[in-house]
């Protein structure tokens, strides 16, 4: 078996290819025993020296490629350099004829092209229609970085900075530093999104992966249903609330100094809906008192005399709701023929508010008898006798009828 060595122009490279060319199904091999193997029957190969290329991207043009030629439809061109990432493979397939190039198993869209690859063993491959090249290399370098953990904490709230991102990467050489492309370059207190979270090692070289945050179900829609007092300065109003969305259960909860929603005063109250992650969403509502009873007036009429249920009393008022009933704690519940004496007069409106008041009936004076003056008459019958009659007390002049 004769082998014979390519031409190789730079004779710093790694990768001197050798061959016999007496095997229509060769196996190549170089120097780090890196396999080349050819297969199809009508692949035909010839030993052809190293290429002066002017290869897409580099200035001045790039030195040495080895080069292997196939059934004279395609030559491949290829290239390995390793860095302290890893390595590049650099190739370059010309011929009208390739339908596949793929590396690692990963199908190649291109006929030029230069890839950064990590440390190992890949697989390069090339194929027409009639003929396949199978070339494997090895990248010698660091063990490449490699994610260990990549975790992201979703934030509680909506629009809320509570998101988080945990990451953890393994190989590389030396310290491993991580960064995301926030603007503060923070992992926690973020809001929702996608980040870039890239992992650098002590050579520069670099990992990358994207996660992304979002956002729980926004609390919405949260409804009150108000109540009013029923009566100025009463503890009778409510209030009902409920809300959509957020996290779990929701708790409701106002500025009431007892926490209460029932047995309310009038007066503005901030509605706090709060869901298991302390989501809020807050409305306010104000309760307002209705048209307070005002202006309760009495007109009293004492009895004509003492002891009489001669006295009476008339009761308006302004304001309350609806229709004004009025009532007084005599036993009768009457306003005429009332004694004299003090009595509580009430005012209740349509929602059983009430206003109050008290009057007081006095008799008037007692008519008593002071003395009683007679002189009898001087003859039988006669007409001049006398009777001065005198009195105290009573209302005004004191009218006397006598009775035989």
């Amino acid at each position: 078996m004769a082998v014979h060595n390519l031409s190789i122009q730079n004779p710093n490279t790694t990768n001197i290819t050798y061959f016999d060319p007496g095997v229509v199904k060769p196996t190549w091999w170089t120097t780090n025993n890196n396999d080349i193997t050819a297969s199809g029957s009508n692949c035909y190969y010839a030993p052809s020296g190293a290429a002066q290329l002017n290869f897409p991207g580099t200035n001045p043009p790039s030195t040495a490629y080895n080069q292997i030629k196939w059934d004279e439809k395609f030559t491949v061109y290829y290239k390995i350099q390793n860095n302290p990432c890893g390595g590049t493979f650099t190739y370059l397939v010309k011929g009208a004829d390739v339908s596949d190039i793929k590396i690692d198993g990963n199908g190649i869209n291109t006929a030029v092209t230069s890839l950064n690859l990590n440390s190992g063993i890949h697989t390069f491959v090339v194929s027409n229609s009639t003929c396949s090249f199978t070339f494997q290399f090895n990248i010698i370098g660091p063990i490449p970085l490699s994610w260990v953990n990549v975790i992201g904490q979703n934030p509680l709230c909506t629009n809320s900075q509570t998101g988080s991102i945990n990451v953890s990467a393994s190989g590389g050489t030396g310290t491993i530093n991580y960064s995301i492309n926030s603007p503060s370059g923070q992992f926690a207190n973020l809001f929702a999104g996608t980040y870039v979270v890239t992992a650098t090692d002590a050579n520069g070289c670099t990992l990358t992966s994207s996660v992304t945050l979002t956002d729980p179900p926004a609390l919405t829609g949260i409804n009150i249903t108000a109540t009013n007092p029923l009566c100025t300065n009463s503890q009778t109003g409510s209030i009902n609330v409920s809300a959509s969305g957020g996290t779990g259960t929701i708790n409701y909860s106002i500025n009431s100094p007892s926490g209460q929603f029932i047995n309310l005063l009038a007066g503005t109250y901030v509605v706090t809906a709060t869901d298991a992650n302390g989501c809020t969403l807050t409305s306010s509502i104000t309760l307002t008192d209705p048209p307070a009873l005002t202006g309760i007036n009495i007109t009293a009429t004492n009895p004509l005399c003492t002891n009489s249920q001669t006295g009476s009393i008339n009761v308006s008022a302004s304001g309350g709701t609806g229709t004004i009933n009025y009532s007084i704690n005599s036993p009768s519940g009457s306003f005429t023929n009332l004694f004299a004496g003090t009595y509580v007069v009430t005012a209740t409106d349509a929602n059983g508010c009430t206003l109050t008041s008290s009057v007081t009936l006095t008799d008037p004076p007692s008519l008593n008898w002071s003395s009683i003056t007679t002189t009898n008459p001087s003859c039988t019958p006669g007409n001049n006798g006398i009777i001065i009659p005198l009195t105290t007390g009573g209302t005004g002049q004191v009218s006397f009828t006598p009775r035989c």
